[in-house]
């Protein structure tokens, strides 16, 4: 969602939708959508479901770009650094590579 790194409220389909306690709610205080980056879905998907950290990034990397046609999205070969982000052993991102050059 657009509130991840950025401003803290947004319209959606002509409704207004803001953060509240680290949650997006509508204005008429309804739960309207996640407030949450792509690594920590991997994150929850291995600490919170069980699912192992291989199989976690394939369906965060690999199955979507495989479903919009663009499986070379998924590839390290030929990506530049400023795509990559850093991921230690407990899957917390330590944000862009570039930055560890």
């Amino acid at each position: 969602m657009p509130t991840v790194g950025g401003p803290d409220h947004f319209t959606l389909y002509c409704s207004q939708i803001r953060l509240s306690d680290g949650r997006l709610i509508n204005s008429a205080w309804n739960f309207a959508g996640a407030h949450t980056t792509l690594a920590t879905g991997v994150a929850r998907l291995v600490g919170r479901i069980g699912l192992n950290a291989e199989s976690a990034l394939h369906m965060a990397v690999t199955v979507p770009a495989q479903f919009i046609g663009t499986t070379e999205a998924a590839q390290l070969i030929g990506r530049s650094l400023n795509d990559l982000i850093w991921l230690d052993q407990d899957l917390e991102c330590h944000g862009n590579v570039s930055a560890f050059r």
